[in-house]
């Protein structure tokens, strides 16, 4: 019998722009996306991942030992942007990110004691410590390049040092993306670009008839399709509760789809996440 606290580390992928929707509009949009209340940063809150899972997983699944069902005894954190996809004049686009953004995923990762997450642990610490070499201004990209065009903006930048390229390599094999696509820029500019390149589409309004109202329409925003998101699932051992040991892990390997849709607009081929699980 096992009563040890089980966690996996999930790497979310949009196949094409998200609409997780947040409490209220903002001045952009009349339906925002649901974002971090620290700095602002999209995320993709827990429940919304959790039911998206549900509604993807067998009945049978489900009814499993009864009410003692595994899937309701895990744990969904909420899935945190890590990477976000910016237009380049170099490349289709490069997957921004910020020290801040990989030291919070690094602390989470300690925090949650994932499965098999040494190699990744070790390779986050050892690209924050290369963060002493670089100033708060600098951009950093595997690149020897002076400046950087994202956007709508050029940025001075720097090239990743030689010491740092094993651990930069681990994190693009993590994310399944070349290393010449990764960029780390000052967080400030990092929040200001997520939050200036999110898509927004104007839809016609609809009354409660599905009968077009004249003259009115919205304007939903949405987190673009590439962006790269985490978030962990965690089993916590009830020790009131009868459970044969590796239940929980191979109930996530068996049942948890590869393949998503999270937030509204699914008739229209809106929010497909890919997920998948890390395996060191």
């Amino acid at each position: 019998m096992s009563y040890t606290n089980q966690s996996y580390l999930y790497i979310a992928k949009a196949l094409s722009p998200v609409h997780s929707g947040g409490a209220r509009g903002n001045s952009i949009a009349d339906f925002a996306i649901q974002k971090e209340a620290r700095d602002n940063v999209p995320k993709i809150d827990s429940s919304s991942w959790k039911g998206s899972v549900l509604n993807n997983i067998s009945s049978k699944a489900i009814i499993k030992k009864d009410k003692n069902s595994i899937f309701y005894d895990l744990v969904f954190s909420d899935l945190k942007l890590l990477f976000f996809p910016v237009r380049s004049s170099s490349q289709s686009f490069l997957l921004v990110t910020s020290f801040e953004r990989l030291e919070v995923m690094l602390d989470l990762l300690k925090a949650s004691e994932v499965q098999n997450s040494n190699k990744i642990i070790e390779s986050l610490e050892s690209i924050l410590k290369d963060r002493r070499y670089y100033l708060e201004k600098d951009v950093i990209h595997y690149s020897e390049r002076k400046f950087l065009n994202l956007g709508h903006c050029s940025y001075p930048m720097k090239s990743f040092r030689e010491a740092s390229l094993g651990s930069l390599k681990v994190l693009a094999d993590f994310i399944e993306q070349p290393m010449n696509k990764i960029v780390i820029m000052p967080h400030i500019d990092f929040i200001d670009v997520v939050n200036y390149e999110l898509e927004y589409v104007t839809r016609v309004r609809l009354n409660e008839d599905r009968v077009s109202v004249e003259q009115n329409l919205l304007v939903e925003e949405y987190l673009p399709e590439e962006s790269i998101l985490y978030g962990f699932i965690t089993h916590f051992y009830n020790i009131l509760k009868t459970s044969e040991e590796n239940d929980s892990e191979q109930f996530i390997k068996q049942e948890i789809p590869h393949t998503v849709q999270i937030g509204k607009n699914s008739i229209l081929g809106k929010g497909m996440i890919k997920l998948k699980r890390w395996e060191e």
